[in-house]
């Protein structure tokens, strides 16, 4: 009995192995079908060129530049028409406020008033020097502004922004009459009532409509920088447009002395 329980024992366990055996062997026979046909798979799929790839990164590449070309002039169109726009609203109320253009030359000077009126004596000091050097040793060694003490009014002034309208006014003149082109138009005003006549100047070649229209320009271009500045601070033209809105509306504080 005990040879026939072993014997018995010993079967199973071999058909159990056999089993086992035959269910591996499947599972492996079913893995390699599966790899195989997975591999056909793959095979009928075709490779990508590399000047594929390097074409499609260059159309990306060229599309990335034209948007952000297209995007920078956008924003310089806007900067410089917020730029003109400013020029002509400063032009329009200094007009306005003080009839520049119908004033003669010695009342134009006169309208000049406070700070302003200093500053363009020293532009008037360097354009009417002998040259432009020695105008600007004129303002350097002024014993006139706080006489008798010497200084240097270049830098207690900050007369920089002078000093530049100065050399463009003598560039400006000198360019012109070497050309033989005329630079201002002017007539002699009766004033009648016993009153002596006065002179009077249009254009760019008179020291005072040369220096209030420049410094309409410089600010105009000041605007421009901030529509550029907001812009680029806020990542968007909004940003941009609510910065020139807000100077435009507090521009009454900001000419306030």
């Amino acid at each position: 009995m005990a040879v026939d329980s072993k014997t018995t024992f010993r079967d199973s366990a071999n058909r159990s192995s056999n089993q086992s055996g035959a269910a591996d062997g499947q599972a492996r026979q079913r893995h390699r079908l599966f790899t195989s046909a997975k591999g056909k798979a793959r095979s009928h799929l075709t490779p990508e060129n590399p000047h594929q790839r390097t074409d499609r990164s260059n159309r990306t590449s060229i599309f990335s530049f034209f948007s952000s070309f297209s995007e920078v002039g956008i924003n310089s169109l806007i900067a410089t028409l917020f730029g003109l726009m400013h020029w002509a609203y400063l032009s329009t109320l200094f007009e306005n406020d003080r009839h520049f253009s119908h004033l003669s030359t010695l009342e134009r000077e006169m309208a000049f008033r406070t700070e302003m009126g200093l500053y363009y004596s020293y532009f008037k000091s360097i354009i009417e020097a002998p040259s432009f050097f020695s105008g600007l040793h004129l303002i350097m060694h002024d014993n006139i502004t706080e006489y008798p003490s010497m200084i240097n009014t270049l830098q207690r002034f900050n007369l920089y922004p002078e000093v530049l309208l100065a050399s463009c006014f003598r560039i400006y003149t000198k360019t012109m009459e070497f050309a033989g082109i005329e630079t201002k138009i002017c007539w002699t005003i009766n004033r009648g009532n016993d009153l002596s006549s006065v002179e009077s100047c249009e254009g760019l070649g008179d020291p005072a409509c040369f220096y209030v229209t420049l410094i309409f320009i410089l600010n105009g271009f000041m605007m421009s920088l901030f529509y550029v500045y907001g812009t680029y601070l806020s990542a968007s033209q909004l940003g941009g447009f609510v910065t020139v809105i807000s100077f435009f509306y507090n521009h009454g504080e900001v000419d306030s002395p």
